[in-house]
């Protein structure tokens, strides 16, 4: 429904555009109130609208919902496989690392998690195991902190820094990180465009799904069987509503320290770098 929705969306407003550019219209004489000129305005657009889209459903017999779900099967499998889900999470990390925001990685490969969602919902409506363990809420289980799992090199700015501008940097982050949202560090540590703080994160965006996707397929974590929004609620709190699993604190666990190991030999060689700057400007001035 959603790629339909897509769909008839992008015709409507290009005929609707073609008629007005065109300036094919029923044109009403001066006087008649606006409101009633747009209406009789919009007739000859919302007639074609009609007549293209019931020719094609009614005297073709094409059934869009059906045939969009085929045409868009192999990407969706894709996504739903751990080698395809570790590449999309990828993505999200190199378009953050050129100072773009993640979303428009996300919102590409939103319709197809959020409908492997619903196909678990409906599932366990009907009796049966969730089937997908790529899921929205999935995400969420992922990105400790953000995109690339930045909480972990936020806490060792706050806890183990001898920068004073991490230390700094990181006490005003470490609050935001807790709610998933990192904008502050990516670009005021800055991880946009700094190679040496992206290959961690790169790592993480794909060790986090393949941890994520082998633990619920072996049957140690559940797989998230309703679709729920709580991408702003502090972990381990939002996995466990997310997979209704206790379990899905030690994974988290496992998966921060994953993370934190993962940030902690980047962080030290970029500190270092960081306080010899420091030094230096503290002796020019």
């Amino acid at each position: 429904g959603l790629f339909t929705a897509l769909v008839v969306g992008f015709t409507v407003v290009y005929t609707l555009h073609f008629f007005e550019e065109k300036n094919i219209a029923i044109k009403m004489p001066e006087g008649v109130p606006p409101a009633v000129s747009d209406s009789f305005s919009a007739l000859l657009p919302a007639t074609a609208i009609l007549s293209v889209w019931t020719f094609i459903s009614v005297v073709l017999g094409f059934d869009v919902n059906a045939q969009v779900p085929t045409l868009m099967s192999p990407v969706s499998s894709l996504i739903a496989s751990p080698w395809g889900y570790g590449i999309y999470h990828m993505l999200c990390g190199l378009v953050f690392f050129c100072g773009i925001n993640s979303a428009v990685v996300c919102n590409v490969a939103y319709p197809f998690i959020v409908a492997n969602g619903a196909a678990n919902e409906a599932a366990v409506l009907a009796g049966n195991a969730p089937i997908f363990a790529t899921t929205y809420g999935t995400d969420t289980m992922i990105w400790a902190g953000g995109t690339g799992a930045t909480i972990g090199l936020v806490l060792l700015m706050t806890f183990i820094a001898k920068s004073k501008y991490f230390k700094t940097l990181g006490r005003m982050s470490v609050g935001p990180g807790i709610f998933n949202i990192n904008e502050p560090i990516m670009y005021s540590a800055p991880i946009v465009m700094n190679p040496l703080l992206m290959v961690p994160m790169w790592i993480n965006a794909i060790t986090g799904p393949l941890v994520i996707w082998f633990t619920m397929r072996s049957g140690f974590l559940n797989i998230p069987s309703k679709m729920i929004q709580v991408g702003q609620i502090p972990a381990p709190l939002s996995s466990v509503m997310i997979t209704e699993d206790l379990r899905a604190i030690i994974v988290y666990i496992l998966l921060f320290i994953i993370y934190l190991a993962t940030w902690y030999p980047f962080f030290k060689v970029y500190e270092k770098q960081r306080i010899t700057e420091e030094e230096f400007e503290a002796t020019s001035k």
